[in-house]
């Protein structure tokens, strides 16, 4: 999609990802710590500050969050267009979950039926380190799918593990987003000081609305 090309070379947008997605992360992490960990539910948070930076850039009138049951595995829309949104946080890339069920049986099955359908926007986070952000076409991922095969390019949990969710091997992500067709923006990930208040939000609606 030729409009997404705006969020990795115009300047003006290009400044504003790299100062605020790392402050906006931040806060997501203090919003979902507890007992010294980050929960999953941070996932979720990413997700909604990458549909608003889209929101925010394209505007939301081109943004649809409301996605139609012939595109379950889609996390928004743009321009029409069904993107998948992936975030992972750690020093090298790792495998990337893409599909999730709720036991064995049918995570087996969704691995038998997989294949690439949508973009992928992707920012792989690196504290204190060098990440980047990605937009991988669905047709680079349908060309890696074909060429390593299924079992090469996914990763299927064990039977009997703790796992629930079909994976695309780390080492075909990397090709991927090494992919001349890729979009990339480097990001380095600081950390900043953050007055943060959990509960401000919402004390301020309790006494506000």
């Amino acid at each position: 999609m030729k409009e997404i090309k705006l969020l990795f070379e115009d300047d003006q947008v290009l400044g504003k990802i790299r100062h605020k997605l790392p402050i906006l992360f931040h806060f997501a992490e203090l919003e979902c710590w507890s007992g010294g960990v980050i929960k999953y539910e941070v996932n979720y948070l990413r997700r909604n500050i990458l549909i608003s930076l889209l929101m925010s850039v394209f505007g939301d009138h081109n943004v649809e969050t409301s996605i139609p049951i012939s595109k379950p595995d889609a996390d928004v829309l743009l321009y029409d267009t069904p993107l998948l949104i992936r975030t992972m946080s750690c020093n090298k890339i790792e495998n990337l979950k893409i599909k999730f069920g709720d036991d064995e049986r049918i995570v087996t099955e969704l691995s038998k039926k997989y294949k690439p359908m949508y973009d992928l926007f992707l920012v792989h986070i690196n504290w204190s380190r060098i990440g980047a952000m990605y937009y991988i076409p669905e047709a680079i991922q349908t060309e890696l799918f074909n060429d390593l095969g299924a079992k090469n390019y996914l990763k299927i949990p064990r039977l009997g593990s703790e796992q629930r969710a079909v994976e695309i091997r780390h080492e075909a992500l990397k090709r991927m987003i090494d992919h001349p067709s890729t979009l990339r923006l480097v990001i380095d990930w600081k950390r900043v000081l953050i007055y943060y208040r959990p509960y401000e939000m919402w004390f301020d609606l309790w006494n506000n609305i």
